[in-house]
């Protein structure tokens, strides 16, 4: 089972960006930090550069700059930890 990292520490929002009724919000960090533990609706978690777990129940899930983007359904705890410094990634929802 994949447990939520207590010790994680917030990452930087470097902006939001709307398009229609979707928000766009760009992430940066460096390891041992991201976004803890946390629930909303259905988004999508996509790396720009580097490279970030994300972790929900029973899941733990590597994606890196170049991956496929994942789907996160809503209502369901997550977080992303970011594993390399100078990680840039993205969330989308609405």
């Amino acid at each position: 089972m994949a447990e939520p990292n207590l010790d994680l520490k917030p990452c930087q929002v470097d902006y939001i960006f709307e398009y229609g009724e979707k928000n766009f919000i760009r992430y940066s960090g460096n390891r041992g930090e991201g976004l803890p533990k946390h629930s909303h609706g259905e988004h999508f978690v996509m790396v720009a550069c580097g490279k970030v777990c994300i972790r929900k129940e029973n899941i733990y899930k590597e994606l890196s700059a170049g991956d496929v983007p994942i789907v996160l359904a809503g209502g369901e705890w997550h977080e992303i930890e970011i594993l390399e410094d100078n990680t840039v990634f993205v969330n989308s929802g609405g």
